[in-house]
């Protein structure tokens, strides 16, 4: 394998941190350089190597260490805070379900204090004392997660995401405005976007913001551009790619992308009780339909 000379660098101190979509295309590049990077200062030696026995075990050995020290070489983001777990006594910006909460649907700060400080410690054992709701049925979802290694690739926490907009900016309205009329408008086909009446009232008003949500190229948003995510490419063509529909040939056999969808016309979280039921960890009264494969 051809030596690579100048080792690109995931991370340097003037980098914007990355979005959602851009962690997975780094990391899956970064597997690549740190591979190629580590096999590249052995392949001389591991190419003299017997195809089995002690020699190979150490040849692979010499290729792993050099690729998990090219990523100890890597500079390291920082991790920022928005700085609104701090900002509210109440906590009413930070995800606190499961845990007691009260009839006004705000967490009990000693329960709030108490959780924080199991995750910041990582101890297994500590989990298991979480208080919850004495409505609770819902279990957190692998909360342990964080704590694991990865053992290919870049490890999770040399990754960095822009923190979210803080609770009372006008950019988080937007985006919850956004969030809300895409529920509304969920059922609403695709092809339909350029005429339908719904469509073009979230337009209208997602544009009307303080801080509206423009389109990657800074336009206001159009039926074509609404609901659109924010890496390049994502405004051209329709929205589904035809990856998501055309037949997948696997070997002898073919997978047809045919899939339930939900029926339309469902509705969830809709008054104030089963939201505070939610936040409480109660597990929902009712359950998504499904409709046939399509």
């Amino acid at each position: 394998m051809q030596r690579i000379v100048d080792q690109p660098k995931l991370y340097s101190p003037n980098s914007p941190p990355i979005s959602r979509r851009g962690l997975l295309e780094r990391g899956i590049g970064s597997t690549f350089i740190a591979a190629a990077t580590g096999w590249s200062r052995d392949a001389n030696a591991a190419a003299t190597e017997p195809a089995s026995g002690p020699a190979r075990q150490m040849a692979t050995y010499r290729v792993r260490q050099a690729a998990a020290q090219a990523y100890l070489n890597e500079q390291q983001p920082a991790h920022r805070s928005n700085g609104d777990e701090a900002r509210y006594p109440d906590k009413r910006a930070s995800f606190a379900k499961t845990l007691p909460h009260n009839d006004f649907g705000e967490v009990d700060p000693e329960a709030f204090a108490a959780f924080v400080t199991v995750l910041s410690r990582g101890d297994p054992i500590g989990f298991e004392t979480i208080p919850r709701d004495r409505q609770a049925e819902a279990e957190l979802n692998d909360p342990q997660a964080t704590y694991a290694f990865d053992l290919v690739g870049l490890d999770g926490a040399a990754t960095s995401l822009d923190p979210a907009p803080t609770f009372a900016s006008a950019s988080m309205a937007s985006e919850m405005a956004e969030l809300y009329w895409l529920s509304l408008t969920r059922d609403v086909p695709f092809r339909q976007y350029e005429t339908d009446p719904l469509v073009a009232a979230a337009i209208a008003d997602l544009n009307a913001f303080t801080e509206p949500l423009a389109s990657l190229n800074g336009a206001k948003l159009t039926p074509a551009s609404v609901f659109r995510g924010e890496t390049p490419g994502d405004l051209v063509g329709p929205y589904l790619s035809q990856f998501l529909w055309l037949d997948i040939p696997y070997g002898i056999k073919t997978l047809e992308q045919r899939y339930s969808v939900p029926t339309r016309g469902q509705s969830f979280l809709t008054n104030y009780d089963d939201w505070l039921a939610c936040q409480r960890g109660v597990l929902p009264k009712s359950r998504l339909a499904f409709g046939r494969s399509s």
